[in-house]
Formats: structure tokens, sequence, C-alpha cells
């Protein structure tokens, strides 16, 4: 049997499969190295097929780890760093533009409606959050580091 091929897969597909392992790896006691990997690829994959099926995608992040970040770019093949996104979407819509700039203007209310108007948001225009696991480790020289395992390229 010829294993499965993370490039070949729908954008749906590829949901699917992230969100299981994102559940196992959270609901088990110890994600190892390999869930974190794979999920992270996985994440990376889904960003791949936006870009594919959907003609467009857009990087979002909501983390204040990232403020020196844009809250939006387009995704230009580039590989996608873990963490280094929180969703993505194949359009820019201004409703989340805006939600997105209350959210972090705003954050320290620590109003959970704000969030889930913004996942609200991004699943009607079409988009997915991203899971990530910590566990990817680092490379020498401090960038991250290229799985150990092979999993395939998304890009």
């Amino acid at each position: 049997m010829k294993p499965i091929q993370l490039r070949e897969l729908s954008l749906s597909q590829l949901l699917d499969m992230q969100g299981e392992r994102f559940c196992d790896a959270i609901l088990g006691e110890h994600p190892n190295e390999h869930d974190s990997q794979y999920l992270n690829h996985l994440s990376r994959h889904v960003v791949w097929a936006m870009e594919r099926e959907k003609g467009a995608a857009f990087l979002g992040v909501l983390s204040p780890l990232y403020e020196e970040m844009p809250l939006f770019r387009p995704w230009e093949g580039e590989r996608v760093g873990s963490f280094s996104a929180d969703f993505c979407v194949p359009t820019l819509d201004e409703e989340l533009i805006r939600l997105v700039e209350d959210y972090r203007e705003h954050r320290a209310d620590l109003d959970p409606h704000r969030l889930f108007a913004i996942h609200e948001r991004i699943r009607q225009v079409g988009g997915v959050l991203l899971h990530w696991l910590a566990g990817d480790p680092p490379a020498a020289d401090g960038s991250e580091a290229e799985p150990k395992y092979d999993l395939g390229e998304a890009w």
C-alpha cells in the first residue's frame, strides 16, 4: 500500500487529520516530539492547500508574542514557522480585520466574546484556525529545525 502523501490531500482531508492529531496530542499525557512535528507540519500543509484550492492564503496573527508581525500577511510559499500564524483565510475581509484590531487593542479585558467573534468570522470567510504544538526543536542557528521525519513537502 502506498503511503499517504500530504500534498495529495484536500484541504478538508487535511483539516480532519489536523483536528484528530491535535485532540490526540492534547488528550495524551505528554505529546512527544513526533506528534508535535507532525501536527505542525499538517498546519503548514493546510496553508498550502488553502492557497491551492481557494487561490490565496492570508496568515493572521492574534498572539501578543508576535506584535512586531503584521496582523495579516499574504502567504507567498515560504515555510510557515510554528506559532507564527494563528489562522489562515482565503481573502482579506474588512470585518475580520476590524475584529482582530479590536481584539489586539483590548485583549487585556480578557473578553472571550471578542475571540469567539473572530473565530466565527474566520469560519464565515472560509478560513481555518492553525494548530501548533511546542516541540519542534530549534536548529543550531536558533531558527526552527526541519522535521526529522519524512513527512513530505508542503511547498
